[in-house]
């Protein structure tokens, strides 16, 4: 026999959120890319010419958005497999590289991004200033404000600052 009063008090108490919330950590990952119908943003300059590699750029980017790094970067190992120089999913595959502790990874990725197309100089410092690791100007130079800021973000061991003597 079914306690209706039981089941009514317990749907009072859990919010639709929470129940999204624990179906989507019971969703496996390709239901839960299927269900996401969030527009994905691309970066999409001159090298990002074949559809392919573009497509894989977007399952990486939407697994990434739901958290599933893995995928994230496995798509877009592919997605650079078809188009080698393409700077923006450098730079993505780096961010997922980031979630998962990869550190020397991400910051490879991110050297590579930088290489392939100096703008991402910029992207990159207007990224990271939003984000709170960078405070100088918004240049595009690769300058070491920049790359102290990128190591920062990318979680690289920093060295211990002095100590202060005490006079």
């Amino acid at each position: 026999m079914t306690n209706f009063a039981g089941l009514f008090h317990i749907r009072r108490l859990i919010s639709l959120a929470a129940l999204g919330a624990a179906f989507a950590l019971c969703t496996p990952p390709s239901q839960a890319l299927a269900q996401s119908h969030a527009p994905v943003a691309v970066w999409q300059g001159a090298e990002a010419t074949n559809a392919a590699a573009i497509e894989l750029h977007n399952q990486g980017y939407a697994y990434a958005r739901l958290g599933y790094y893995l995928p994230a970067i496995d798509a877009y190992d592919r997605a650079l497999a078809l188009a080698p120089t393409w700077a923006s999913a450098y730079a993505n595959r780096a961010m997922a590289y980031r979630q998962i502790g990869e550190t020397a990874k991400a910051m490879g990725d991110i050297s590579k991004s930088i290489e392939l197309d100096a703008n991402m100089v910029r992207k990159w410092q207007e990224w990271l200033t939003r984000l709170g690791f960078y405070h100088g100007a918004i240049d595009g130079l690769h300058g070491p404000m920049t790359e102290q800021a990128l190591a920062l973000w990318a979680g690289v061991p920093q060295p211990a600052a002095p100590a202060a003597t005490a006079q």
